[in-house]
């Protein structure tokens, strides 16, 4: 993202790394990932 000029609001910048397995199931896993995680990296 590149701003041109001053926001008039609050900007964030999402760096919150960390994954964990919060459970097993038959059908699957319950995983949670931090926003700041790479999503192709996560899911491979």
């Amino acid at each position: 993202m590149v701003l041109t000029r001053d926001v008039p609001g609050v900007v964030l910048k999402v760096e919150i790394m960390g994954r964990r397995l919060l459970r097993t199931e038959r059908e699957g896993w319950i995983v949670e990932a931090g926003a700041g995680e790479n999503w192709h990296d996560f899911v491979a």
